[in-house]
């Protein structure tokens, strides 16, 4: 699932759109459905589906008009392997489903508008294109935000661990102050 763990919305157009991309990596096909803390706020398409193995899907969250991302906002994504997959009904596949198969995986929301952007991109040039293309550059934005989002977090665990080694290096060294002084008193 990325993002990993949140989605992020803002005000302005390009902004009131979030892609969680789901990749299947099981041998078998999976049926998942997205379901959010605040259904009123927010339209998920498709919310409901499946994927097939080796695959991924693009899932867009779009927030209403008028509606503002609150970080209460939570989305819960549902999945499991569809192990006969033949043309089960996902309804029925979601009742029958042991509750051991599922697998659930939990978003929160995030507003951009306490964050001002570090680059305006022209609106101009994304919008006056046709429908499909306007469709394209969107998803492929989305795409781009997704990628952005999931970088920040893997740089932010980098900088951890490199502080945690700094740390370690720094105890060793002193240790071996410590064991090269008390040789030289010795």
């Amino acid at each position: 699932v990325s993002p990993a763990e949140e989605l992020s919305f803002g005000s302005g157009e390009t902004e009131r759109k979030s892609l969680i991309i789901l990749n299947n990596v099981t041998k078998n096909q999976v049926a998942f459905k997205v379901r959010t803390t605040a259904p009123e706020k927010y339209r998920v398409k498709p919310s409901s589906s499946s994927c097939e193995p080796g695959a991924s899907v693009d899932i867009v969250v779009s927030l209403h008009g008028g509606c503002q991302a609150s970080p209460q906002d939570r989305f819960l994504i549902m999945a499991a392997e569809m192990e006969n997959a033949g043309s089960q009904e996902l309804t029925q596949f979601w009742k029958e489903v042991p509750k051991p198969k599922i697998m659930e995986h939990r978003l929160r929301c995030h507003s951009l508008d306490a964050v001002k952007p570090a680059v305006n991109l022209p609106r101009e040039s994304l919008f006056d294109a046709s429908n499909g293309g306007q469709q394209e550059v969107s998803t492929a934005f989305m795409r781009v935000m997704a990628c952005n989002s999931r970088l920040e977090q893997k740089l932010n665990s980098c900088l951890w661990l490199q502080k945690v080694l700094t740390g370690l290096v720094l105890i060793l060294v002193a240790l071996n102050l410590l064991c090269l002084y008390l040789l030289g008193t010795s």
